[in-house]
């Protein structure tokens, strides 16, 4: 950490406690910073990056994600050492790990990228584990920020998918699809009935309105698009 400046250390300490901005939070947290130190201000990525280089021997990283849902972009402090589900959760307990990976299990094998909140209670476990426990658990790893719930079923939030992608791709490598567009894994978006291609809806936004091939024309197959 010796090559970063005050303002470096004090926008990764506000991320370390926020654990996830987006990205209107973390201009503001990055003029702040610079105010605070009376420094002005350079490019956000650059910045970044210098804080990453001093991060590589923690393993850790800010990276960027987006929300499927929303194609909101956010800011989050990961664990680069996160293939491991038990390594990236030292400190929650045995059946707690087990609740979420039997969670993970889940969302990852259906077809929608989600869960019912009710199939959810009712998951088998390898130990014996009430419906209450098991509810308190998924709600901890909601305030966390590692899922969060809509309309009674729980997705991946962006945080989980951005930071869990080496552990989805190495555990799950025949049960997950990647945007075509933009090559991170997809479990909220659709797909072109003629080629199946798999598309983040805002990814899908971003091709048409600067296409200019035929509207609504398929990036990999150019027939007509029409979302399974």
């Amino acid at each position: 950490m010796g090559d970063l400046e005050d303002q470096h250390k004090i926008f990764l300490q506000s991320l370390m406690w926020k654990k996830i901005c987006d990205y209107d939070e973390v201009k503001t947290l990055y003029q702040k910073c610079h105010d605070k130190v009376n420094v002005e201000p350079g490019d956000l990525s650059t910045f970044i990056n210098k804080i990453n280089e001093n991060l590589k021997p923690l393993q850790m990283a800010i990276q960027k994600g987006v929300d499927e849902l929303t194609g909101k972009s956010y800011y989050m402090l990961i664990n680069r050492n996160n293939n491991n589900i038990s390594r990236l959760f030292p400190q929650n307990k045995v059946q707690e790990l087990e609740v979420f990976k039997r969670i993970i299990a889940s969302i990852v094998k259906s077809e929608d990228g989600k869960i019912s909140s009710t199939d959810a209670l009712n998951l088998q476990m390898d130990m014996k584990i009430m419906k209450k426990e098991i509810n308190e658990i998924l709600l901890m790893f909601k305030r966390d920020g590692w899922l969060y719930e809509e309309e009674g079923y729980y997705f991946f939030s962006t945080r989980a998918i951005t930071e869990l992608q080496p552990f989805f791709r190495e555990n799950y490598p025949d049960d997950i699809s990647s945007c075509y567009m933009c090559k991170n894994i997809i479990f909220q978006g659709s797909s072109c009935e003629s080629c199946n291609i798999k598309l983040h809806n805002y990814c899908k936004k971003s091709y048409f309105l600067r296409s200019t091939s035929k509207p609504n024309a398929c990036p990999a197959c150019l027939q007509n698009y029409d979302a399974a």
